[in-house]
């Protein structure tokens, strides 16, 4: 029965989706562009204990990461190395910013998401309404 188990564990494991994260701010708003998604900002700092939980609990959850390829262009930030608009007013990491365009094709904030959040907490913050 214990070999059933992890022989089922590792195979959900292995199967996991990575979020296909952009290179910088520039290619995200490019690629959303031609994709018509909305983006999806992760800001973090290096040593920040809170961001690793974010990164390695939820953001690498099957279900969010999943749920994020399919629905957004994502891109991660250092706010201590990258540059990034000074509207997203980052006072903490991480710090998760869902931006949508609008109309006159400039993006808005549509949602901003402080802390570290466990995966069925966030899911639910970033779920689009249709």
């Amino acid at each position: 029965m214990k070999k059933v188990l992890l022989i089922l564990m590792l195979t959900v494991l292995s199967n996991a989706t990575e979020i296909k994260w952009e290179k910088d701010l520039n290619a995200a708003f490019d690629a959303a562009e031609k994709k018509g998604k909305p983006l999806m900002v992760v800001m973090y700092k290096e040593h920040c204990r809170y961001c690793v939980y974010l990164d390695e609990q939820t953001l690498a959850n099957r279900a969010v990461s999943s749920y994020v390829n399919k629905n957004y262009v994502a891109v991660r930030l250092d706010v201590q190395k990258d540059a990034y608009p000074q509207a997203l007013s980052v006072n903490g990491t991480p710090a998760t910013f869902i931006l949508q365009k609008q109309k006159n094709g400039k993006y808005s904030k549509r949602e901003k998401i402080m802390g570290f959040r466990a995966p069925m907490e966030f899911l639910p913050m970033i779920t689009l309404q249709k």
